[in-house]
């Protein structure tokens, strides 16, 4: 077990309880699935909320809590993180309670003094604004880049060590220095736009599997309504299968548009020579490009194929009826 403070083990505790009152189910020195330990754990609507404390005032202590806070994010512990700073005692038994005051940060937030009721209720609008992936990884950048930049040399160079960077030989120590904290930046950018791109990437197997159910549905609905009508087509089952041929190849030329402007961003983020990335996901760049064009995707080969074929299954079948 990392944690060798027992002023920092009996507030979490304590805390943990004055947020238990709250309503909260939080617990004290909880153990992650991968044996790592975490301040206070708490499952709220059914997002996962991480606290991470220090004893000390944010000045001193800060950068550790919010450096331990992002990490949950960056291993995927947590879906949203707080940093907490407890006041400072010389007597080991002094003990929280409700209207003490303590300091707190959300990621890539300013530390604010706050007790137990405001602490609760952070929780619950980190809770609630957990869904948001593009803002948690804007912040988680920040915070991260915002610490890298603070850190003294001597943890700086620990820091590098632990992520298994190899350390600069520069005999200049400045300049050593000043490496190492490109290096770092270039390492967290490069996290970052890894990503980005899985981020987009989810996106375009997402359109794909749609387009793919449409071309089923499709299929089921034009042959359903024969087999059901087999006894009885008129001009009426003709023109609505054609019109539904027609309305399931726009849908279909539609996703298959928004799945190549995705691949278009995919690409464009994939290239970026210095790393940086905004998480944008903003395709109206790429609307213009001659193969985003919507007549473009409806002519595209597969749906040239698909249903010009559906329809003359449509027209067999009206016309092996009438026959």
């Amino acid at each position: 077990m990392a944690k060798t403070d027992p002023h920092e083990d009996n507030h979490n505790i304590r805390l943990a309880q004055l947020l238990q009152e709250k309503g909260l189910a939080a617990s004290s020195l909880y153990k992650f699935p991968n044996g790592k330990y975490g301040d206070i754990y708490i499952e709220l609507n059914h997002k996962r909320i991480s606290l991470e404390a220090k004893v000390g005032n944010p000045h001193t202590k800060g950068n550790e809590a919010l450096t331990d806070a992002a990490g949950r994010l960056a291993d995927d512990l947590a879906d949203a993180a707080l940093a907490l700073c407890y006041p400072h005692s010389p007597h080991q038994t002094h003990q929280l309670n409700p209207n003490s005051k303590i300091w707190i940060s959300p990621i890539g937030g300013n530390w604010h003094e706050t007790d137990t009721e405001g602490i609760a209720g952070m929780i619950k609008r980190a809770a609630a604004e957990a869904g948001d992936a593009d803002a948690e990884a804007k912040k988680l950048q920040t915070t991260l880049q915002e610490v890298q930049t603070r850190l003294p040399d001597n943890e700086l160079t620990a820091m590098a060590q632990a992520a298994g960077m190899p350390l600069p030989t520069h005999p200049d120590p400045k300049q050593r220095n000043l490496e190492l904290r490109t290096d770092l930046w270039y390492s967290v950018s490069m996290d970052s736009l890894a990503e980005h791109l899985k981020m987009i990437q989810r996106v375009i197997e997402r359109m794909s599997r749609t387009q793919m159910l449409l071309r089923g549905w499709s299929l089921s609905a034009v042959v359903a309504a024969g087999v059901l009508d087999v006894g009885d087509l008129d001009a009426r089952y003709l023109i609505a299968s054609l019109s539904a041929v027609v309305l399931f190849w726009c849908l279909d030329g539609y996703y298959l548009r928004q799945e190549r402007l995705f691949r278009s961003l995919y690409d464009y983020v994939r290239t970026s020579e210095t790393g940086d990335t905004d998480y944008s996901m903003d395709t109206r760049p790429y609307a213009s490009q001659a193969r985003n064009k919507w007549h473009c995707c409806m002519r595209s080969v597969v749906l040239l194929i698909f249903y010009p074929a559906l329809a003359a299954v449509v027209l067999a079948i009206f016309f092996t009826a009438k026959g």
